[in-house]
Parts: structure tokens; sequence; C-alpha cells
């Protein structure tokens, strides 16, 4: 199953505020439409209702491929990380017990990584 919630967003161009589909999990087995959207851009592009700006949202993100297996964690940087990060990701790790389980820093590596699985290509190979 797939996550989302919807939050406010604020446009930088003009301040008008609307709704935005912030995604805490994909899973492309489950909801295969979200794949394709997702490699698309779409899901992380905000388009204000108002001016028409058109920009790319940044929020984390666990993409899961339950057929492959795959399992990659989009988790951008904090300055620091904190306690919770570093629990989360040992929790990442055990949960996914026979998965193959990336963390990537940007939207992206998250879309290269999902086309060299796709390809049948190790990243480590590939160089990702």
């Amino acid at each position: 199953m797939s996550l989302n919630h919807i939050g406010a967003i604020k446009c930088s161009k003009c301040g008008a505020k609307q709704s935005f589909t912030f995604w805490e999990s994909i899973n492309v087995s489950v909801d295969r439409n979200l794949k394709e959207r997702l490699t698309r851009g779409e899901l992380t592009t905000f388009v204000c209702e108002k001016c028409g700006l058109e920009g790319h949202v940044t929020f984390n993100c666990l993409y899961h491929d339950m057929d492959k297996q795959l399992a990659i964690w989009l988790r951008y940087p904090d300055e620091q990380p904190s306690t919770q990060e570093v629990k989360l990701r040992e929790a990442f790790s055990t949960m996914t017990k026979g998965y193959t389980c990336r963390v990537v820093r940007s939207f992206p590596d998250l879309i290269d990584k999902i086309r060299v699985f796709d390809d049948d290509f190790s990243d480590y190979l590939v160089g990702l």
C-alpha cells in the first residue's frame, strides 16, 4: 500500500496557498501507475493554480517494489543526522531482510536507482 498525506504549500512566486499530496511511501507493485507518475516527476511537481509556476517539491519517500524485492528510501540530508534518523536507518535495514535496500539523497538519484534496477544492472557496477 502506498501512503500519502495532503498538506498546504505556498507558491514562491505569488504566495498563494494550495493543497499538495506528499507521498511517504510508494508501493509500485500495488499501485503500478505511481511508478510512471513518479519517474516523470508528476508526484513531486507543484503547479500553482493561481500563477502557473511549476517547481520541484522535496520530501522524504520510500519507493517499494515487492516484485523485485527492492526498497529505495529517498531521505534528503539533514544538517546533522538525528538519533531518530539513525534508528530509522537501522529499522529500515532490519525490516527489509532479503531485499535490496538503498538510501538516496536526491530525487535524480532515486530515479537513477529505479532505472538501474529496472534494467537489471548492479548499481555498484554502474557506480551510483
